[in-house]
């Protein structure tokens, strides 16, 4: 580990108040490009010079879906694809972004991307068709248990702030949301001074800033103040809550609350001391994982993190459990010990090599990189930092601030359990033994009007945590056909088709060669470290996704 920046990013601040960042990769095909918005589902009151505006649970989500709509009729993201790029986006608790990648045209999809982000259009027929639209989504993942596990926990851990509630808000609250409503919140939080452009690319970066110069407003906006009430107290509103939904085995969060620091340094240095702490105190090379893991309490898609929310910030750790309070117990075991006795020396030089690894093994993906960036300004400082101020950072620091946040008072813990009385684990599995045609719910990228829209995030990317074994044992045995079929709007604002046809021979052969392609896909999409499973099932709650249903057919059927 050294203590240098592993690699050079080109800075610029546009005379609008843009921050754009770009880092060149001359040798690589792949380009990928963030534009993003500090602006959020728990934004929901703000300040524009001395004028207030209160809006209801959800803007900032239904902007991101409406956003795509261009005043000619057109739909940007067809227009991407069409270019051969791969457009997404997704709405978090504090940010809004929309992406790209490409292998060619990067200039074509900057853009299209620039222009359609910062052209608003909506009309009173096309915001009460998206009504139906997201409140059906809303619907549909009220027993997502990544949601329910992570909402019931922002429950239990906040008492007012907006990060409590869904990112896509309620079905009563987007039936509040009008035009008027979508363009105001536009005018105050897509301003180009709220805003950063991030790319990696081959281009020069100032061919990157000039386009944003030549599409973008020109005139300096001011920042909006967002209003998130009175600060939390560190104590949690609850202690715990449990629900019980269809699923296999119970899964737990366990978090607590923690003051962000002031942006700049200072937060990058917290952000850096909260993952070291917690990797050295319960990653995968410690007792405490190794111990539970032996014993059956915990697997391997346990991971922590530190997650910022605007004014509030949470330390939280998971995963599946069957005894979530022996794992909590352990936790304050833990935490006790290093608050009495600190971390052990080697064991934590090993974890600050491992979250070093982790930071550099980001920079390979485009994706990470750019949002990284894009989070680090919204933040208040450079991505690149992290690296040289990751080897400043000392155990007692991190035990410092691993026994304030995680003391007994402060944590909350959240349980989603199975079902009393039903045997939910044959719930997703394949029987290859009866040819039985089985149905999976799976968490997918929608395809409206053949485009593909995620909202992140985040992480609708990674089917595999979704259809659990199913998807393993469907994987590694031949299949007749698997026929997919991507959930499409069917125009009326209520109602998503999820089939293309009734699993006729037919439609699986027209489908055969994209079927094996996707299938392949979902294999290798499966989160890369403990530190992506864990951010998985949060933005399950903060990054809202679409689903659509899967029929897999075995060979003998």
């Amino acid at each position: 580990m050294t203590n240098e920046r592993p690699e050079n990013v080109w800075a610029a601040t546009l005379p609008n108040g843009l921050r754009v960042r770009v880092l060149c990769k001359p040798d690589f095909q792949r380009s990928y490009a963030v534009f993003a918005t500090c602006y959020g589902g728990a934004d929901r009151r703000f300040r524009v010079n001395d004028t207030w505006t209160d809006t209801p649970a959800g803007v900032a989500h239904y902007l991101e879906h409406k956003l795509f709509d261009m005043p000619d009729g057109s739909d940007a993201l067809l227009t991407l694809s069409e270019n051969g790029a791969d457009p997404n986006a997704f709405t978090s608790t504090n940010m809004t972004a929309y992406y790209f990648s490409c292998t060619d045209r990067f200039e074509d999809n900057l853009r299209t991307l620039l222009r359609f982000v910062s052209t608003p259009y909506f009309t009173d027929a096309s915001v009460a068709k998206e009504q139906g639209i997201i409140a059906q989504e809303i619907r549909m993942g009220e027993d997502d248990p990544d949601r329910a596990v992570w909402r019931d926990l922002m429950r239990c851990l906040l008492a007012r702030d907006g990060a409590r509630d869904a990112v896509a808000g309620t079905v009563e609250s987007i039936a509040q949301i009008t035009p008027e409503t979508l363009y105001t919140c536009h005018r105050a939080f897509y301003a180009p001074s709220n805003m950063v452009l991030c790319a990696v690319c081959q281009d020069t970066p100032e061919r990157v800033a000039a386009i944003a110069a030549e599409i973008l407003p020109p005139d300096l906006s001011p920042v909006p103040a967002a209003d998130h009430g009175a600060p939390e107290d560190m104590t949690p509103a609850q202690a715990r809550m449990r629900v019980e939904l269809a699923v296999s085995a119970p899964q737990m969060l366990l978090g607590a609350k923690f003051r962000p620091a002031e942006k700049g340094e200072a937060r990058l240095r917290q952000t850096l001391t909260a993952e070291l702490a917690l990797q050295a105190a319960f990653g995968e090379a410690t007792a405490f994982y190794n111990d539970l893991y032996r014993a059956g309490l915990l697997g391997d898609d346990f991971g922590c993190s530190a997650d910022y929310c605007g004014p509030i910030a949470m330390a939280v750790l998971g995963g599946e459990s069957k005894d979530p309070d022996a794992v909590c117990a352990r936790v304050s075991e833990t935490v006790a010990q290093i608050a009495r006795d600190g971390f052990d020396g080697p064991a934590f030089e090993r974890a600050r090599r491992a979250v070093y690894g982790g930071w550099l093994r980001g920079l390979d993906r485009f994706d990470d990189v750019c949002i990284a960036m894009a989070e680090g300004l919204f933040g208040g400082y450079e991505h690149m930092d992290a690296f040289p101020l990751l080897g400043e950072i000392t155990a007692a620091e991190c035990a410092k601030w691993l026994t304030e946040t995680l003391a007994p008072e402060r944590l909350a813990l959240s349980v989603v359990a199975p079902k009393v009385g039903e045997d939910d684990a044959d719930d997703d599995a394949v029987d290859t033994e009866r040819g039985e045609v089985v149905l999976l719910d799976v968490s997918h990228e929608e395809a409206n009007r053949n485009d593909r829209h995620d909202e992140r995030a985040d992480d609708a990317h990674h089917q595999h945590h979704d259809l659990g074994l199913g998807h393993d044992q469907a994987f590694h045995h031949e299949l007749r056909c698997l026929h997919y079929a991507p959930a499409e709007h069917d125009g009326d604002g209520k109602e998503e088709r999820v089939f293309c046809g009734g699993g006729t021979r037919t439609a699986a052969e027209h489908a055969a060669d994209q079927t094996l392609g996707q299938l392949i896909a979902a294999q290798n999409a499966r989160p890369r470290d403990k530190r992506e499973k864990h951010r998985r099932r949060r933005d399950g709650q903060q990054r809202f996704e679409h689903h659509a249903m899967v029929e897999l057919f075995p060979r003998d059927a």
